[in-house]
């Protein structure tokens, strides 16, 4: 089984070329979404409560804290984000160890993509075989980042910020995803890579 990294930046569109090599691969592929996993941990009261304590934030009603009140706060103090970051880092990194495993027994499963938003910027040593960058320009993602949630511009610009240039992830990645056109344009560029046998 192949294993492949998907990283990049903030909406340059891991989300859609995932959906996209879904629909033409099916089964034969297992997509890990980390923000998922992230999100998930987040709704866990015990980890919530981790949280609550460490980086000085109240809980709601539910025992949870609010990712509005969490956001602003981690992007506007970066050691509040690391803190933050040394939380839940570990629990989706052990998420994405167990499903990649999970993975390996299927006997149907010939590749198994890992989606790491911060692959590069985090500690730990991943070990895949390929990693694929999705990459558009800065300004593309601030639109497409605007459009989707309504964010302010200092917030946009504090999360980018946060990440690492996507033209430095571009040096470090395997395969790069051109994505500043049209839908189609990246489904020609999946089908290219399939065809490639990158995926069998």
């Amino acid at each position: 089984m192949k294993s492949i990294a998907l990283t990049g930046g903030i909406a340059t569109g891991k989300s859609t070329f995932a959906r996209a090599l879904l629909e033409q691969v099916g089964e034969a592929v297992v997509i890990f979404d980390c923000d998922q996993s992230a999100r998930g941990h987040l709704q866990n009261p015990l980890v919530a409560s981790e949280v609550s304590t460490q980086l000085g934030l109240p809980l709601n009603d539910q025992g949870l804290v609010s990712r509005e009140e969490l956001r602003a706060l981690v992007f506007e103090a970066p050691e509040k984000r690391r803190l933050l970051e040394s939380i839940i880092h570990p629990l989706v990194r052990k998420d994405c160890l167990a499903s990649r495993c999970a993975a390996a027994h299927r006997s149907d499963v010939e590749c198994f993509i890992a989606d790491i938003p911060l692959l590069f910027e985090s500690d730990h040593d991943w070990s895949f075989d390929q990693i694929w960058v999705i990459a558009c320009r800065p300004e593309t993602q601030k639109i497409r980042l605007h459009a989707r949630s309504g964010l302010e511009s200092k917030m946009i610009e504090q999360i980018m910020e946060a990440q690492l240039p996507i033209a430095t992830k571009v040096l470090r990645a395997d395969r790069v995803i051109w994505n500043e056109g049209p839908v189609d344009c990246l489904r020609r560029q999946l089908a290219n890579l399939i065809e490639s046998e990158l995926i069998k």
